[in-house]
């Protein structure tokens, strides 16, 4: 990642300078990336070797299931007009207020919701050999 960060606030530059921007100090960054980023690939791939070789899990899913937890709460204090809400919460009362608004939704799927062409059934059929 580079970084050419200015040594004066835009604003002071705009009031001070008399130059059109073509010589304005700044100091200049290099940050190189010690470990290669392995983002979902490696994700899956830790997942796959904790399964074959019981390595470490980078994710485990009860950090998942937390941070689930942390976002349905977001949106239940919302839903409750920005009140707060206690963890672990009614998870009844979340489903009760998510219904209330898949109900109201002009989103909601009318009809069957499933694939009524059929085109992608194989593509998602997961195939044991």
């Amino acid at each position: 990642m580079k970084l050419w960060k200015l040594n004066n606030s835009v604003s002071k530059i705009c009031k001070t300078s008399e130059q059109l921007f073509t010589d304005i100090p700044y100091d200049y960054y290099e940050f190189k990336q010690e470990k290669p980023e392995i983002g979902h690939i490696g994700i899956l791939q830790n997942f796959a070797d904790a399964v074959l070789y019981s390595t470490e899990l980078i994710a485990p899913g009860t950090d998942g299931i937390h941070e689930l937890m942390l976002s349905n709460a977001a949106y239940m204090s919302e839903w409750k007009n920005n009140s707060a809400v206690k963890l672990p919460f009614d998870t009844e009362e979340f489903d009760q207020l998510l219904e209330e608004r898949v109900k109201k939704s002009k989103y909601i799927c009318r009809k069957s919701c499933g694939n009524p062409s059929g085109l992608y059934n194989e593509r998602w059929k997961v195939k044991w050999e």
